[in-house]
């Protein structure tokens, strides 16, 4: 009997930096490959130990900017003096999350970090040797993708081929040589980051740089009549954060009544990425809202949207 031939379909998966792109691979491998490789989890590890000891110090920092903590006294020296997360260190932190510190992190740093909540809750575990990361940890490890990555995914009859890139400025430039066959692009965007600048230059509304990028994409040639499907992640924390940072405080046009709802202000941030959309005249467009955490929404998520794409992949190729 003859092989089966499986029809490859390239999907590219893009964002601008720390928009959730890479939970959202990590859950398409677990998903449809039922693991993680070995070398992913010890790099998760590494990560999440990093992840610990930055944003501790970040947090503290602007804890002590509000006159919560005394950074200059222990613990927090010793803490914030040192590079390496030892166990004896993870103790020192675990023992400051408590009282006002604790709850400047669960009021306001966790909505600029949001991982850290859960990091200073396991920070004793983190610091182990012989820590052995659960699957929601290392979808809470924050790490930059840089260069490009495949990964295939068998989906019934087809291979998907989701082609990964970093989203950093520094990264776009390889966006290019990635554009050639693909059926299809998935373009993430973190809803919660819209009171917050660009990493690169302490400035630039993150945003903007992504309404930016998003349009810049949907100029591309490449892309005319290709599917192009929108993630607004984090939802999650966006519905907590307008609580606190209502979206009528960073724009003028929207009244408080607006700003302060959840689904108003939602419909707010769609629009602002419709526009662009509208402005090319893209019918291929999807737009979700999306929490790339919630493991039971991604496998929901992402069997719609690969039916979609291999369906279409399949009627442009005849078969259909």
């Amino acid at each position: 009997m003859a092989k089966t031939e499986h029809k490859r379909i390239r999907v590219l998966l893009i964002g601008t930096g720390d928009s959730g792109k890479t939970t959202f691979l990590k859950q398409l491998k677990l998903i449809h490959l039922g693991s993680l490789e070995l070398k992913e989890i010890e790099k998760s590890r590494c990560f999440l130990k990093q992840n610990l000891l930055d944003y501790f110090n970040l947090s503290a920092q602007l804890a002590s900017n509000e006159g919560l903590i005394d950074i200059e006294s222990d613990p927090f020296s010793t803490i914030l003096s040192t590079t390496d997360l030892s166990e004896e260190i993870a103790v020192k932190i675990s023992s400051t999350y408590k009282d006002a510190f604790k709850q400047f992190i669960l009021t306001k740093a966790c909505y600029t970090y949001h991982n850290i909540p859960y990091l200073l809750d396991h920070a004793i575990e983190i610091a182990s040797p012989n820590y052995q990361p659960p699957i929601e940890a290392i979808l809470l490890a924050r790490m930059k993708t840089t260069g490009i990555q495949e990964v295939e995914l068998p989906i019934g009859n087809s291979k998907l081929i989701i082609v990964d890139v970093g989203g950093q400025r520094s990264e776009r430039r390889k966006w290019l040589r990635c554009f050639s066959e693909v059926t299809a692009v998935i373009f993430i965007a973190a809803l919660d980051e819209y009171d917050k600048v660009l990493d690169e230059d302490g400035r630039t509304s993150r945003l903007k740089e992504s309404l930016d990028t998003f349009r810049d994409l949907l100029n591309q040639d490449y892309f005319v009549k290709k599917k192009v499907i929108l993630f607004l992640n984090r939802y999650d924390l966006f519905k907590k954060k307008i609580s606190v940072a209502p979206l009528h405080k960073f724009f003028e046009e929207i009244s408080p009544e607006e700003g302060s709802d959840v689904k108003k202000a939602a419909r707010y941030m769609v629009n602002l990425y419709q526009e662009k959309l509208i402005e090319k005249n893209c019918e291929y467009a999807a737009v979700h809202l999306t929490c790339a955490l919630d493991t039971s929404l991604c496998r929901k998520l992402f069997s719609d949207i690969t039916e979609q794409i291999i369906t279409e992949s399949l009627s442009l190729s005849g078969i259909f």
